[in-house]
């Protein structure tokens, strides 16, 4: 009989060693998964921040597009634009202007008597094969005149 309670125990210790590996197996399975899904939302959430951070530079490209044609109607140039600020004031300047890594140029296009297009548009970079775009778009009209 005792050779049999031998044999039993034996393979008794080759199911522990069995569970022992799916155990670690499984443990390795759950720490990656959880460390994947860590790192795949702190990427989304910078994500998301550059996305709000281009948002309001449209916003304010269109802002100071508006507060340019407050002044003069005129400074609306057709054509495509940076903004720079001269003596705290707005300014078109060269073709488009850079913040960080965010660019911003401003499309002025005619809409008829007195009246202007104005698209605001910011790109960056969001990963090495991903290019970000945020258009933003307004009509602004010469009540002036």
């Amino acid at each position: 009989m005792q050779p049999i309670a031998a044999a039993i125990i034996k393979s008794k210790q080759g199911y522990v060693l069995i569970e022992a590996l799916l155990a670690v197996a499984l443990f390795a399975f759950m720490v990656t998964t959880l460390a994947s899904a860590v790192l795949y939302g702190q990427q989304n959430t910078a994500m998301a921040g550059n996305r709000v951070q281009a948002v309001l530079l449209a916003d304010e490209g269109l802002e100071a597009a508006r507060a340019l044609a407050n002044v003069d109607f005129a400074n609306l140039v057709v054509g495509e634009h940076g903004l720079v600020v001269v003596d705290n004031h707005w300014a078109l300047s060269g073709i488009s202007d850079v913040t960080g890594m965010f660019t911003r140029s401003l499309l002025v296009t005619n809409a008829g008597a007195g009246r202007q297009d104005v698209t605001v548009t910011v790109t960056w970079q969001q990963s090495a094969t991903r290019t970000g775009t945020v258009t933003s778009y307004s009509r602004l009209t010469d009540w002036a005149n």
